[in-house]
């Protein structure tokens, strides 16, 4: 019985020890196929990617850059790499504030590195959903004090048809639009970053909508708004501003599912935030985090940040002094909108709230991330045996009994109990 076992995992070593041919295109997928994988991991992208608000400045060598870029380690690609024991070379070098052309500076912090897992959430900075949020919902500039409801709805109308603009397609400055530069963004990474020695794959992520579905009765958020410090009254929540907000959301999710991930499909999978922040968004049905008058409590059923939620940090620079210059804040938070810039950005901002805080609002919280990298891990897992099953039908059974039978060298393969599904990485 232990010869037979012995030549079994000889058979089974010798067919998972091949090594691909290197070639100037990523690797086809189902080739082949190693018990450590993905060896290496890759993270781009925006603010939803780096986690901003989620936890605490994640410690590097560079940690200055993590500060600027607002890297946190509550992030999803933080919780991806303690998810998958396998990762033991992982970038992180997503930004907050970047756009589409900004990921040329994170191609130039890895060099010439490729990685079996590459994981990219980006776009919202170049359709302008940071205006959105800052005009129709938290429009706090001191001109604000007296300016009536129907001044700043008009602001908001003007950010919403902006936004709306680049989402259908409307060209920018440049004379692309969003879309033709993220096609050719994701064609970059997928020819020049995704591995040629081992199977990969680029995992793209959406957006999630920041509102439960406005209900024409029992309206949770009718007439409400989100509080802001005494003096400074912001946008009322009005329930068709909130649906072109969650319908905008859908709308890129969409064209990034049916336009950006089919581009190459072998490699590139789209992953769905949106439907498990379902119940965890801001104005859920008898949610008691918006209550009459306007007065808000944070809450851990809602997974996005607010001016009320407490983070785990509070200032601008890891361990910095709240008190530091507007010359310091400037130098580090990317301009949001000329008005948001010229009327907080040129007064003290401790009056209001820190720079980090209220660049955080209406993203993920650590719980919201953690939604994600697990989605993200079960991807990996279902490549790796979809990958099996074509290998061989009979190696893939001769190979869950022989982890069977040999429990020890599993574990030192990266298995935990039966292999190979989807608990060998827990």
């Amino acid at each position: 019985m232990l010869i037979k076992t012995m030549v079994l995992l000889s058979k089974i070593t010798r067919l998972l020890g091949l090594v691909a041919v290197a070639s100037s295109i990523p690797f086809q997928p189902k080739t082949h196929i190693f018990p450590y994988w993905p060896e290496s991991y890759i993270a781009l992208g925006d603010s939803y990617a780096a986690g901003i608000g989620a936890g605490h400045y994640v410690n590097s060598e560079n940690n200055s850059e993590a500060r600027r870029c607002r890297r946190f380690d509550g992030s999803y690609p933080v919780q991806v790499k303690g998810l998958l024991k396998s990762i033991h070379h992982f970038d992180f070098v997503a930004c907050t504030g970047n756009t589409l052309a900004d990921l040329e500076d994170q191609y130039d912090k890895l060099g010439d590195k490729r990685a079996d897992l590459i994981t990219l959430s980006v776009s919202g900075n170049d359709f302008h959903f940071e205006e959105v949020i800052e005009s129709c919902i938290y429009n706090v500039n001191w001109k604000g004090i007296f300016q009536s409801d129907s001044e700043k709805d008009k602001a908001c109308d003007h950010a919403l048809k902006n936004t709306t603009d680049l989402v259908d397609g409307g060209k920018r400055a440049d004379g692309k639009s969003v879309w033709t530069r993220y096609e050719e963004a994701v064609d970059r990474i997928v020819s020049e970053r995704l591995s040629i020695t081992n199977p990969s794959i680029l995992i793209i992520t959406g957006y999630a909508q920041f509102f439960a579905t406005p209900e024409v009765k029992n309206d949770t958020c009718h007439l409400k708004r989100f509080p802001t410090m005494p003096g400074f009254p912001v946008n009322i929540l009005r329930r068709e501003v909130r649906q072109e907000m969650n319908e905008l959301v859908v709308k890129v999710n969409n064209q990034i599912r049916t336009r950006i991930a089919s581009r190459h499909p072998e490699y590139i999978t789209f992953l769905d935030i949106d439907d498990p922040f379902r119940k965890h968004r801001f104005c859920e049905p008898n949610e008691k985090s918006l209550v009459p008058g306007g007065v808000y409590d944070d809450t851990t059923e809602v997974y996005f940040i607010s001016l009320k939620t407490t983070l785990d940090e509070s200032s601008l620079v890891a361990g910095g002094d709240r008190n530091q210059t507007n010359e310091i804040v400037r130098s580090q938070e990317r301009p949001r909108s000329d008005e948001f810039d010229a009327d907080v950005l040129s007064s003290d901002l401790n009056t209001l709230y820190s720079g980090l805080h209220k660049s955080s609002v209406f993203h993920p919280k650590a719980q919201g991330h953690s939604l994600t990298a697990k989605n993200i891990k079960k991807i990996v897992l279902d490549r790796w045996e979809d990958d099996l099953r074509n290998i061989d039908s009979q190696v893939y059974l001769s190979m869950k009994q022989a982890c069977g039978s040999v429990l020890r060298l599993c574990r030192w393969w990266g298995f935990r109990i039966a292999c190979p599904n989807t608990s060998y990485m827990t």
